[in-house]
């Protein structure tokens, strides 16, 4: 029987695997053929790019995702899916992924492909608002005093509505400068208060020290772990504990023992 479009991108998101252009097309195949898939498709890849995984999974999946917009069905699957707008910024902004800069840039340029063919420019929060887009200062024409006494009344009032536009924009603009210079002194006069405060309480939080007391009874817990030392018993157990890892940043959950050994 002919796989499904699921069964296709599970092979293909595969730790594994490979995805090269013959995949790409069988996949893009599948959902012209099967419309009604296009949904599980587009659901699918965009789990995979937007969960907490190896970034290889993610590039296999932008990889996939961008040759399969070109299906206007999978377009409008992709704008229903909650959330998936700012998961393609952060995807923009990836470095030191581990995979080398090759692989990064290709994240970021596939990341900010697919949300152009999603979304175009509509929202986008790096976009300068309309009313603060100033004309073009250099495709006004240059007319001199002596030449604008001879202008006609209808290019007089032409002229004067583009200096009161233009007037309009710089008005607001300086408005917007006035604001954000008001807001830098509020945050800047909060970040001194902080700091001021983070003095008065100390530069390092206090930690009470305990009295070593090496003969002192230990409770044994009966709990045992790979590796365990003959003789070694576990005395404390904290659970649950999360262990940092940088790179890939990621957190691994467990428990932390403390043994008569370590």
């Amino acid at each position: 029987a002919e796989q499904t479009v699921g069964e296709h991108l599970f092979n293909a998101l595969a730790a594994g695997s490979n995805v090269d252009f013959p995949k790409v097309t069988e996949i893009c195949e599948r959902v012209a053929k099967e419309p009604q898939e296009a949904a599980e498709a587009v659901r699918l890849l965009a789990g995979a790019f937007a969960e907490n995984g190896p970034p290889r999974r993610k590039l296999k999946a932008l990889t996939i995702m961008n040759e399969l917009l070109y299906n206007p069905r999978a377009v409008e699957e992709m704008r229903r899916v909650v959330g998936v707008r700012d998961t393609l910024w952060k995807l923009q902004a990836t470095s030191n992924s581990g995979l080398g800069d090759a692989s990064d840039e290709q994240i970021r340029m596939f990341a900010t492909e697919v949300e152009k063919k999603c979304f175009g420019n509509s929202g986008d929060p790096f976009q300068a608002p309309a009313p603060l887009v100033p004309e073009d200062p250099f495709s006004l024409p240059v007319v001199s005093e002596s030449s604008s006494r001879s202008l006609p009344s209808t290019d007089r009032s032409t002229k004067e509505s583009k200096e009161s536009s233009t007037s309009s924009v710089l008005g607001t603009l300086w408005q917007v400068g006035s604001a954000v210079k008001d807001n830098l002194k509020t945050g800047l006069a909060a970040a001194q208060e902080a700091k001021g405060l983070l003095k008065s309480q100390g530069s390092r939080l206090e930690i009470p020290k305990l009295p070593v007391r090496p003969l002192s009874e230990r409770p044994n817990l009966d709990i045992s772990f790979d590796d365990i030392l003959p003789g070694e018993k576990v005395h404390y157990s904290i659970s649950p504990s999360v262990l940092p890892i940088n790179k890939p940043f990621r957190e691994l959950q467990g428990r932390l023992l403390i043994s008569n050994f370590r």
